[in-house]
């Protein structure tokens, strides 16, 4: 069911037709992730079970309630991992491995338990659709002095006196169905020095735009090119498996960049089902690339090829050796006992409140996230070298570790990074300098 379509009979704050917002910043320049987003305003459990009837998705109904829920308690202070810990213990007592598994009713159980959790912390929610949405409009613009965002602005010169705008849309469901979904495209790969149009980027299956650009979840590759040279693992694409949303999104980028001779550019969309009318633009801007002409690579070598423990997709950068961080008191012990080594930080994701810590390293890898996530953004802006969605990563914040495809790695080891094709070894190993490669 298109949800969207004929928005007119749609009514704000109605459960029985219910029309829900998302509230955004709109800030000249943007910020991946700095500045708060809320999703499905305008939810109460009352609109959830209009929702539920109407769309004949009950579990994507109390899916957005629980987004909701959370995006609200996160804009007054709770922290992430509560909620995470929670959507942990959910799927380890149904026993499934992906929210998508989760039965309807026990998404809704899930939704309520996310509620009173806030609730208990001294957190009110209201129930009333329009202060939800005048709260969450002042928070995005709270949200511009936030420390994160002070941080970010400094790195990246950004006058705070520009401040930021807010926009206010309507909600469309890319959590519906095993059907539906959402993602980010670049109508060209970031790294190439070719001006064609080659889409490029990530998307999930049943979920919403937070799913993709948080970095929190597995994401799958846009285009074929992408699923069999940087995400051998993943066994979809959108190219692939969405042929005719693919093939609207390719139209899409030409005749923005050919027909209306715009830059390359930075596409959010969903898809309420895989019909090519079901397909809505969120938003378009001009894309980060590449400027340089000339990277740092490994030297050839068997030591090299022998060292090799992991493959990512390399988003940033060229090759990069250095000292393994967890953590910002680690980056700072190493600066203070080698400050001629680089610094290379271990994330199982990140979040806005990891900036700090991708500003004091050199470079980074992480478990999970894609080439359009903002851990990936951040870094390209940032001029760091960096590498995403590399599985065989796991990291132990408690136990002060990390491995590799079951290689154990601390604080102060050595490994080297590829920022180009993502591929991670032990140990340190010589770079010297090459020119761009063109990718095809």
């Amino acid at each position: 069911m298109n949800l969207t379509e004929e928005l007119w009979v749609y009514f704000f704050a109605s459960p029985k037709q219910p029309l829900l917002l998302s509230v955004r910043s709109g800030a000249a320049i943007s910020m991946p992730g700095i500045l708060d987003t809320f999703l499905n305003v305008g939810m109460t459990p009352a609109v959830a079970e209009g929702f539920a009837h109407s769309s004949g998705c009950p579990w994507a109904a109390w899916d957005a309630y629980r987004r909701f829920i959370q995006g609200w308690a996160m804009g007054h202070g709770i922290e992430r991992d509560s909620f995470d810990a929670l959507m942990r213990e959910a799927k380890q007592k149904v026993g499934v491995a992906k929210k998508s598994k989760i039965p309807p009713e026990k998404m809704k159980e899930l939704a309520l338990r996310y509620r009173d959790f806030v609730l208990d912390r001294g957190v009110a929610i209201s129930d009333d659709p329009y202060q939800q949405l005048h709260t969450c409009i002042n928070l995005v613009l709270d949200s511009w002095h936030s420390e994160t965002a002070e941080i970010y602005r400094s790195a990246l010169q950004i006058a705070e006196e520009w401040g930021t705008a807010v926009v206010v849309q309507s909600m469309v469901y890319g959590n519906l169905t095993a059907r539906s979904g959402t993602g980010v495209v670049l109508t060209s790969d970031p790294r190439r020095t070719s001006g064609e149009v080659q889409l490029y980027g990530d998307f999930v299956v049943q979920g919403q735009g937070d799913d993709v650009v948080g970095g929190l979840v597995e994401t799958f590759p846009i285009s074929e090119r992408q699923r069999l040279t940087e995400s051998k693992g993943a066994e979809i694409s959108l190219e692939k498996d969405f042929p005719a949303i693919f093939g609207a999104l390719d139209l899409h980028a030409r005749t923005l960049v050919y027909d209306q001779g715009m830059f390359h550019q930075e596409i959010e969309f969903t898809f309420e089902s895989d019909r090519p009318s079901d397909l809505f633009i969120l938003q378009t801007r001009d894309a980060q690339l590449s400027q340089t002409t000339t990277l740092p690579a490994f030297v050839p070598s068997q030591a090299l090829e022998n060292s090799k423990v992991a493959n990512g997709i390399g988003v940033a950068g060229g090759a990069l050796s250095g000292r393994v961080a967890l953590s910002l008191s680690d980056i700072a012990d190493l600066r203070a006992r080698f400050p001629d080594d680089p610094v290379l930080l271990l994330r199982p994701d990140t979040v806005p409140d990891d900036i700090p810590l991708i500003l004091n390293a050199d470079g980074m890898v992480t478990a999970i996230g894609g080439a359009t996530s903002h851990a990936a953004l951040v870094a390209q802006r940032l001029g760091r070298t960096c590498v995403v969605g590399c599985r065989q990563l796991e990291v132990f914040d408690d136990k002060k570790f990390a491995q590799f495809a079951g290689q154990k790695v601390e604080t102060g080891d050595f490994i080297s990074i590829n920022g180009s094709d993502g591929s991670v070894y032990l140990g340190k190993h010589p770079a010297t300098t090459v020119r761009r490669k063109r990718l095809t």
